[in-house]
């Protein structure tokens, strides 16, 4: 997937203000290259997200060579596609190599390890400043969102918060694309551990047709500003009749900084005992994966179930902004 990014990524830099028979000749050339690629890229890993054909695939003669070529005349008439993102021609690929190589060499194996011992993991840094500083920007284009709550209304807790309307932004759609995979495979192990079959899929592009089927349509990622005095009660954000069973919060400014106060909060209600309160702090840029509704827990008889629920705690100064990637859409 890296090569993938890096080469279109480059191609699109170095032809960009080039006149038109120049783009059309590095096009033909990256998306040739790309497209082989992809295929054995596709053969090879079963962990490859990159989706620049929905073909099925076949390495027998002819019929891969045609696929090949059919690529690349999409690429010249039609543009380019990048992640399963189509960018038209003329349209800049603007996505920083630098998160989806963060994503894909994180080190998975110890995050699943710590999701099954402790019910949550911290990402190291996944957004630079600027990339942070970017989405607190998207906080006043009001086009940009398709709800805003108060949450003192609704008793939810004092701040506001607001939800991404379709499409969503491409840093924001690119971090939860890219997240979703490895999450999965955790997920349909904790639904195994339960005596449950594995039923979320590979890619979030499956995923969220699961969801549109129970007409859960409407995008879930937010972000959120807590000012002084700022709270969110504790809850769960479940949406309708199918969730994936986590979510991730990123924090956008940082702690004793831009803000004191309003630490992450994470409630594990235990059958039949008292409950265990977890308190995370975060610096600007690094990330929590945490349970959106329960998680496996291992007891003398087997696995049993623990109910969760988050919050944040009361900001005394500044103002606080965090980035919440929810994967399921809702009604």
């Amino acid at each position: 997937m890296n090569l993938l990014v890096l080469v279109q990524s480059a191609v699109n830099r170095f032809i960009a203000g080039k006149g038109f028979w120049t783009e059309l000749f590095w096009r033909t050339k990256a998306s040739f290259v790309l497209s082989v690629w992809n295929f054995r890229s596709r053969v090879g890993s079963r962990r490859s997200n990159d989706v620049y054909s929905k073909h099925k695939i076949s390495l027998n003669g002819f019929r891969y060579l045609a696929v090949i070529f059919e690529n690349t005349y999409k690429s010249l008439f039609w543009g380019y596609t990048v992640c399963g993102h189509h960018y038209h021609k003329g349209e800049t690929y603007n996505m920083p190599e630098s998160l989806l190589l963060n994503v894909e060499n994180m080190n998975w194996n110890s995050i699943q390890q710590m999701l099954d011992e402790n019910g949550y993991a911290k990402l190291p840094s996944l957004l630079k400043k600027n990339e942070c500083q970017e989405l607190i920007n998207t906080y006043e284009e009001e086009s940009l969102f398709r709800t805003t709550i108060d949450m003192s209304r609704y008793r939810f807790g004092v701040g506001e918060y607001k939800y991404y309307s379709a499409p969503l932004p491409s840093l924001l759609k690119r971090l939860r694309e890219g997240l979703y995979p490895e999450l999965a495979i955790t997920a349909n192990r904790w639904l195994k551990q339960l005596g449950l079959d594995a039923s979320y899929p590979a890619t979030l592009e499956e995923f969220l047709e699961q969801c549109h089927q129970e007409e859960q349509n409407r995008p879930t990622p937010l972000i959120l500003k807590y000012d002084a005095g700022g709270y969110n009660c504790l809850h769960q954000d479940l949406y309708g009749k199918v969730f994936f069973p986590f979510q991730v919060v990123v924090a956008l400014n940082q702690r004793e900084v831009d803000y004191t106060g309003g630490e992450f909060l994470l409630v594990e209600q235990r059958p039949r005992a008292q409950s265990r309160g977890h308190v995370i702090t975060l610096n600007q840029g690094e990330g929590l994966i945490f349970p959106t509704n329960h998680r496996p827990v291992l007891g003398t008889r087997g696995y049993y179930r623990t109910t969760l629920r988050h919050g944040v705690s009361t900001v005394t100064t500044g103002t606080r902004y965090s980035l919440g990637i929810i994967f399921h859409d809702s009604k």
